[in-house]
């Protein structure tokens, strides 16, 4: 880094001259992350394909519990109101994915 004192407005200013390496550090992880996201959207897509149209829009809200539970095991302190909620859906998951006449629409 390099630093510029000047003295009029005895201000300093910090440049960076390592911006290449930040920038290719920032893409090398915006690959690693669309590599996961690519990944996992072609295998939820797979799985909805094997299932109702009803099955699937369920399944598909399914994946907004996923930070709650992700972020409560992390340690983030969650409400008790989602605390709830999230209990209730996956309930309602256990149940609806237990219905065994849609298996037989396929």
């Amino acid at each position: 880094q390099q630093t510029i004192d000047n003295t009029n407005t005895n201000t300093n200013i910090n440049i960076n001259t390592n911006d290449t390496e930040d920038d290719n550090l920032i893409l090398k992880g915006g690959i690693e992350l669309g590599l996961y996201k690519t990944i996992a959207t072609t295998l939820n897509l797979y799985g909805l394909s094997l299932t109702t149209a009803g099955h699937g829009a369920f399944l598909i809200q399914l994946t907004t519990l996923i930070v709650p539970i992700v972020q409560g095991i992390q340690g983030v302190p969650i409400p008790r109101r989602i605390q709830f909620s999230v209990g209730l859906a996956l309930a309602g998951v256990i149940c609806f994915t237990q219905d065994t006449t849609a298996a037989t629409a396929v």
